[in-house]
């Protein structure tokens, strides 16, 4: 495991971003607000303070995130056990990367795309075109880092999944739409998942991975398990895995891999733990407020959550 990120601060200084003191940047760089189409105001205000704390959040904890765990801001995926956390890491993106059929000349949009560890995989061991969006500057400027430390072409762009504006610019469709732990973080899956059929090739595909709460969990079991990883994760909205299908099937498309992975990701959060341990990292969290804290106390309620089986890992893949 990498260590904590000690001396790192709110500052990506080699990215020329600096955050405030509650990780905010400035709005020239942060995006344009964003209203969901069909929310009435008060809904879209509060979409809007809810993506604002998921920016803010990543603007300010993502060089800490590269030290704990890497390029890859996600879970990992064992298949022998043995493999260490980065290269489990990595064979998550080679599953869906094999399960969606990604080849050599596609373009995929990574959706959530951090700080480009999936963008850089992709273009390097497939061949494939890669736009990735996030809302956080910080992230998009680690990410175009990361692809020139590796020598690899990608495109990176603050954009909220809310408001692509890739139709309205007249960019070609994209072979993939693929989202690694990030659809969670949105105010309404729904709505996005009803757009993605107008940015999809006629032969695309949608390739998901998501944190999800278990199919028909009592109230007691939701409030006990699941609403301590929705507050600390930020994922207010996440949803069961039908749900999805659901969405998915609604926009016209048909889901053709459903495919419960927990078993096989779960260990992540027996490693983190290990990261509790150390007080500097409590002490970082600290000094960046409540919500830091929150997401600390949030590593066990993941591990509980996959102990109780109210949380769920899983992959879907959908077509035209």
């Amino acid at each position: 495991m990498n260590g904590p990120a000690g001396g790192c601060g709110p500052r990506y200084a080699r990215g020329g971003l600096r955050a405030d003191h509650e990780g905010r940047v400035p709005a020239s760089v942060a995006g344009p607000r964003r209203q969901i189409v069909g929310l009435r105001p008060a809904e879209a205000y509060a979409s809007n303070v809810h993506h604002d704390r998921v920016r803010a959040h990543y603007d300010l904890a993502s060089p800490h995130y590269r030290a704990l765990w890497g390029v890859h801001i996600h879970h990992g995926y064992w298949e022998t056990g043995d493999e260490s956390k980065e290269r489990a890491q990595e064979k998550l993106v080679e599953l869906l990367a094999r399960t969606a059929e990604v080849r050599p000349g596609m373009r995929v949009l990574d959706v959530g795309c951090g700080i480009g560890g999936s963008c850089v995989q992709l273009t390097r061991d497939r061949g494939a075109q890669v736009t990735g969006i996030t809302l956080s500057p910080v992230q998009a400027a680690m990410a175009r880092e990361l692809a020139a430390e590796r020598r690899v072409a990608i495109e990176v762009r603050v954009m909220d999944a809310h408001a692509m504006t890739f139709r309205a610019e007249g960019a070609p469709p994209f072979d993939r739409i693929w989202s690694i732990e990030a659809l969670s973080h949105l105010s309404d899956q729904h709505a996005f998942f009803l757009e993605v059929p107008r940015l999809l090739a006629p032969d695309g595909r949608v390739a998901v991975i998501d944190w999800f709460e278990a199919e028909g969990l009592t109230a007691e079991r939701r409030a006990r398990y699941v609403d301590p990883i929705r507050r600390g994760m930020l994922t207010p909205n996440m949803t069961t895995m039908g749900r999805y299908v659901a969405f998915l099937e609604e926009a016209g498309l048909r889901v053709t891999v459903r495919e419960d992975l927990s078993e096989r990701v779960r260990r992540t959060w027996d490693l983190t733990i290990e990261m509790l341990r150390d007080r500097s990292l409590w002490a970082l969290a600290l000094a960046h407020g409540p919500e830091f804290v929150e997401f600390l106390r949030a590593f066990r309620a993941m591990r509980r959550g996959y102990a109780s089986g109210a949380l769920r890992y899983g992959m879907l893949v959908a077509e035209r």
